[in-house]
């Protein structure tokens, strides 16, 4: 090794910019230059390139071993074992003279977790932090940690943050909208039952007992649109829900009612509704609402009651005893009374507005 660097700066010093020093058995080459070279010079000088490179290496790598300490963790932030994950998703970051070791995935999800911050639905991002310092990472290790991403399943915002060259002033500029849907998603919990019921207003009616995380979950998409309009004025958001929610009201009219054997919760997914042919028809649509209590209609497309609701229950013992208290009273025009009956039917049959205006 030392014969290599010596004949390389004595034949070539027109070459290579070196500052020797001696260290033993061998000469480093503190740093060298190429500049424009016969090819006859090629070989020697990228010997000795390459030979100092494996040198620095190797005195890092003693550094590190003396310098550095290592953070004793033998699982991942998921509690997997080091030992059951494959070397291509383990990746260590150097961070205040302490050796940390990652799972990339780890890493992906704390970037975007970090960057969709939000406050009470509003877009706060921030830079993303060492779960084990709590300290902002370094641009250059990000740089590090990008790297590693390669061809891997990455959310698209955390590669729109790469693209900013990992400035938040930057992503708050170009993907405010993204980031907004991002907040919406994340500000959402079982707080938001009040705006469900609220959305539903003119589609029908929710016990006040039904149960509050089960009607979350189910309406967790509608409500994310529902935000999204309301919000950030997506009109897109605005047209799903839409459609939903008729074809919601089509398909189980008696959502939400209590009985004997519970609630009636029989739902479909958001996205069925959305390829409804049905939906999309003007004329079938038309049919499937106005026949939607006709059960013995073939153009009716719901579903039956499972059960009498208790409310009906309750409005029947109240007439009875509305009756009973007042013999002496003038008897009720059942015909005007009918016909107000149906056209308070009329209107909760109509699908109207729910709370956006």
């Amino acid at each position: 090794m030392h014969q290599i660097f010596a004949k390389c700066i004595h034949n070539h010093p027109q070459y290579i910019e070196a500052e020797c020093r001696q260290l033993g058995a061998y000469s480093a080459i503190k740093y060298a230059k190429l500049r424009t070279m016969e090819p006859d010079g090629f070989y020697a000088f990228f010997s000795a390139q390459r030979l100092y490179h494996i040198l620095v290496r190797f005195v890092q790598r003693c550094k590190a071993r003396k310098w550095y300490s290592r953070h004793n963790n033998d699982y991942d932030l998921t509690m997997t074992p080091w030992t059951e994950l494959p070397d291509h998703q383990k990746i260590e970051i150097v961070e205040n003279r302490c050796i940390y070791t990652f799972n990339i995935y780890d890493l992906s999800k704390i970037i975007f977790q970090a960057i969709t911050a939000q406050s009470f639905g509003f877009i706060q991002p921030k830079m993303p932090a060492n779960p084990y310092t709590n300290m902002a990472f370094r641009q250059e290790t990000l740089a590090s940690i990008y790297s590693r991403f390669g061809n891997k399943k990455v959310p698209t915002l955390v590669w729109d943050f790469f693209r900013c060259r990992f400035s938040i002033d930057k992503l708050k500029l170009y993907h405010q909208p993204d980031l907004m849907k991002h907040a919406i998603a994340n500000h959402m919990n079982i707080e938001s039952v009040d705006d469900v019921r609220e959305m539903c207003r003119g589609f029908f009616t929710i016990h006040r007992d039904f149960p509050a995380q089960r009607l979350f979950d189910i309406f967790r998409p509608y409500l994310l649109r529902y935000y999204r309009w309301n919000l950030v004025s997506c009109m897109k958001s605005k047209d799903e829900l839409d459609m939903a929610l008729n074809g919601f009201a089509i398909y189980n009219p008696h959502f939400g009612t209590k009985g004997e054997g519970g609630f009636d919760d029989r739902h479909r997914a958001f996205v069925e509704f959305l390829n409804d042919p049905i939906l999309q028809n003007p004329g079938l649509f038309e049919l499937a609402i106005l026949n939607k209590r006709n059960y013995e209609s073939e153009f009716c497309t719901s579903l039956a009651p499972i059960f009498i609701p208790e409310m009906e229950e309750e409005e029947v013992d109240n007439i009875t005893d509305l009756y009973e208290e007042e013999d002496a009273a003038e008897p009720m025009d059942m015909s005007s009374s009918s016909d107000e009956e149906d056209d308070e039917e009329t209107e909760c049959d109509e699908l109207g507005s729910y709370g956006y205006d």
